[in-house]
């Protein structure tokens, strides 16, 4: 996949769509543009997340993204879409952005429950949703604020858990190797023992052309993280 030129073509054809495709290659871009520093993906995640309407929660990372950079000028649009989510059983997709709100604007009181909701997915996993939960997980690992370390703890715990299982049965489909890579970077694995497998998975991935939006924007975020665990090592 040549990532770059994916993402170009893709965002000059874009619409104004959106969606749970379009929202993972939003997500993509905010980590492009780390790993690249190229303008015109930027301005793809601003335009994507800025005039999301509806529970939306790539929308909703996208702008947590963009207060990180630009301060509070996404704050009224993250109240927005943290009303427009229910409380009651949040899906996984859902966690990382109201682990977000509960760290950036709320106050922490919901912590117990976010990491419960994962135990509760761990509980009953199968081996094709291992993927998509460590996905899930190290992005609301990186949510969460260490100075609730019992909680934060759990989380990397569930994580650590998930990934074993994940190696030892071979998975070494996009969402699992994102979570790899990410998580070497994080500290959340160590990178001396897992960092070269998850390096050689990316790579073989990366081989591959994505079949729909979805695919691509989840490739899109294995090539960022290996950009930046290269250049971070």
């Amino acid at each position: 996949m040549e990532a770059e030129k994916w993402l170009d073509a893709y965002i000059g054809e874009w619409k104004g769509k959106r969606g749970e495709e379009e929202g993972l290659v939003a997500r993509a871009a905010c980590q492009m543009y780390e790993a690249t520093g190229r303008e015109t993906y930027l301005t793809f995640a601003e335009d994507y997340a800025r005039q999301a309407a509806g529970a939306d929660p790539a929308a909703g990372m996208v702008l947590f993204w963009l207060l990180a950079r630009n301060g509070d000028g996404a704050r009224e649009a993250i109240e927005a879409q943290r009303s427009a989510f229910s409380d009651d059983s949040p899906a996984l997709r859902e966690l990382p952005f109201l682990m977000a709100y509960e760290t950036k604007c709320g106050k922490k009181e919901r912590y117990a429950r976010l990491v419960e909701r994962f135990a509760e997915e761990g509980r009953s996993l199968t081996p094709d949703r291992r993927g998509a939960y460590l996905a899930a997980l190290i992005d609301t690992i990186e949510q969460t604020s260490m100075e609730i370390y019992e909680r934060y703890r759990a989380l990397v715990d569930l994580f650590r858990g998930a990934a074993r299982e994940c190696l030892a049965d071979g998975e070494t489909g996009a969402p699992a190797v994102y979570a790899l890579l990410k998580a070497c970077r994080l500290g959340v694995l160590l990178a001396e023992k897992y960092a070269d497998d998850a390096l050689a998975l990316a790579d073989r991935l990366l081989e591959e052309e994505p079949r729909d939006a979805a695919e691509a924007g989840v490739l899109l975020m294995v090539c960022a993280q290996r950009r930046l665990l290269l250049r971070e090592r």
